[in-house]
């Protein structure tokens, strides 16, 4: 999807350059290559792959909404695109609370572990603190 997009954007670029630097040609309005080009992509149904319309959202927001097909595809297909990424941002946080879980799950006996340990090195410290003190009062 997104080497598909990358691609067409690249061809895009091309076809404005080299009708703008082609004196057979009148200049053409880069909107117009735009439309054409989003015409294409509908009649091969790219548009409705989501990882189209996402790489698609992505481009827009990195380039500052300069591209009308960018904008075109995302305006268009807006409410499968916020669809879709609310439904695999939920499935993302359920599954982050899941990771998250089982690693502390996994370190509360290791943790107690350790205090306990941490607590017998106190101890052993203060009986032989407390060893030294009767044997240097008697």
């Amino acid at each position: 999807g997104r080497k598909a997009l990358f691609y067409a954007t690249r061809c895009h670029s091309g076809i404005c350059g080299a009708l703008s630097k082609s004196r057979a040609f009148p200049p053409i309005e880069p909107y117009l290559v735009d439309e054409a080009l989003r015409s294409y992509l509908d009649h091969i149904h790219t548009t409705d792959s989501f990882t189209v319309l996402q790489a698609s959202y992505q481009d827009l927001r990195e380039n500052e909404g300069g591209s009308v097909f960018f904008r075109n595809a995302v305006s268009h297909n807006r409410d499968l695109l916020e669809a879709e990424s609310s439904t695999r941002r939920c499935l993302e946080v359920e599954q982050r609370i899941r990771w998250e879980e089982i690693p502390k799950s996994k370190a509360s006996p290791e943790r107690a572990e350790h205090e306990h340990a941490l607590d017998l090195f106190k101890s052993e410290d203060l009986r032989r603190e407390l060893e030294k003190k009767s044997g240097v009062a008697q």
